[in-house]
């Protein structure tokens, strides 16, 4: 169907052939990935990969990290796959971003205190066993050398804040 259309006394020819629901969406006029401050937010400040920042503001993984590197942000190595990509004891997964899971956090401060009472790692990971602590697979028991891994790295943590 045609249509002539014009305010001004022009012709203006609207073709449509079946009613359609139109809707728009408005663009801001500066691009976020164009703003120093705001990528240097997200990336570096809440810790978001390039491809989380990339999927937010509707761009590809490679525009945000050419924008991060011309605005001098340093890229962060890529996270080695397999064990050591896993989230720490004590860290959970938000929108992208590791931030701390308190429950787990008190469980470390107990492994903590029992190490500093002269525990063994065997004894901390059968006592966290017998009351139920879930680990991060759930349904697993402790095993000592992950008590022993989670009493390292919150000393190390200790270490660093003196």
């Amino acid at each position: 169907m045609t249509h002539w259309n014009g305010l001004d006394g022009s012709k203006t020819q609207l073709l449509y052939s079946s009613p359609y629901l139109v809707d728009s969406i408005t663009l801001p006029e500066k691009k976020p990935w164009q703003d120093k401050s705001v990528l240097h937010q997200k990336y570096v400040v809440e810790g978001r990969s390039m491809a989380h920042i990339g999927k937010e503001f509707l761009y590809s993984k490679n525009g945000i990290r050419a924008a991060l590197i011309r605005f001098g942000i340093p890229i962060r190595k890529a996270a080695v796959k397999g064990r050591n990509s896993n989230i720490n004891y004590g860290q959970r997964l938000v929108s992208g971003r590791r931030i701390e899971h308190q429950a787990e956090q008190r469980v470390i401060q107990t492994v903590v205190d029992m190490r500093k009472e002269g525990l063994s790692y065997d004894k901390i990971a059968a006592f966290l066993s017998k009351i139920q602590v879930p680990t991060k697979k759930k349904g697993q028991k402790w095993h000592h050398e992950v008590v022993r891994l989670i009493y390292l790295r919150a000393t190390e943590k200790e270490k660093d804040f003196q």
